[in-house]
């Protein structure tokens, strides 16, 4: 099964958390989010 996970900069780090911890359960994560914690808006990604 393959996850997507998208989140603005508020969410960077949880995203990261959430995707390793899914990565560790074997999935496969897709990261579409923001890349990193600089102030974003998450219209811009969504």
């Amino acid at each position: 099964m393959k996850f997507y996970i998208g989140n603005d900069h508020r969410g960077y780090y949880l995203a990261k958390e959430l995707g390793a911890w899914l990565a560790e359960q074997g999935y496969e994560v897709e990261f579409t989010g923001s890349f990193d914690n600089k102030s974003t808006d998450y219209p811009d990604w969504a």
